[in-house]
């Protein structure tokens, strides 16, 4: 399992490598802000999680996957919450050249190939009376490839959890099964938001 994870942490700093040479093409240093920040996202990540970890203790997770979707939440938000997630994701930005970067790289994942099998899945579980933007949707859909599903999480949580729950294990051909525990969702619950890399 330890060689999954430094596989992990060096495909994505593999990725950034080219990060550090100067380019003053607007596009290549949108794409070099993206890598960057997910090769020091990745090593960030792995030491907080190591600092947790019993000894010879496997630590298995996809920092590229985690970047991603908390890129997503960042998308949506605005003021001193953007300003935090972006620090945390070690992002300057994320406006329309970075999200455009992130869409190739997301197309790019979803590319057949006789080596390998890489199947995306993300999608935005919304609470019917949340009022999600309807350019927030857009630029989620666009950029993240993931579509946006109404639940009711206010007052039918139970069968929200369980719609959620049945769609991961789809996607998943029965390898997750009840993601979400009875219980989380609740009148405070907005906005769901699922990846699957798989």
């Amino acid at each position: 399992m330890k060689h999954y994870i430094f596989a992990t942490l060096l495909l994505s700093l593999t990725a950034g490598s080219a990060a550090f040479a100067l380019d003053e093409d607007p596009e290549a240093l949108a794409e070099q802000d993206v890598q960057r920040s997910m090769s020091f996202f990745s090593f960030d990540l792995y030491r907080q999680l190591a600092k947790d970890a019993k000894p010879n203790e496997n630590l298995f997770f996809s920092p590229v996957n985690i970047h991603l979707t908390l890129g997503m939440a960042a998308a949506g938000a605005r003021g001193e919450t953007e300003k935090q997630m972006l620090e945390v994701l070690g992002m300057p930005a994320l406006g329309d050249a970075e999200r455009k970067q992130v869409a190739a790289m997301m197309k790019s994942f979803g590319q057949k190939s006789k080596n390998y099998q890489l199947n995306l899945a993300n999608r935005l579980w919304a609470d019917k009376v949340s009022g999600i933007l309807p350019a927030y949707r857009e630029v989620t859909k666009e950029d993240f490839l993931a579509e946006t599903e109404t639940l009711d999480f206010r007052t039918d949580g139970e069968r929200s959890r369980k719609t959620i729950n049945m769609w991961a294990e789809k996607q998943t051909a029965g390898k997750i099964k009840d993601l979400i525990p009875p219980g989380v969702f609740n009148e405070d619950t907005s906005l769901v938001l699922t990846r699957r890399v798989l």
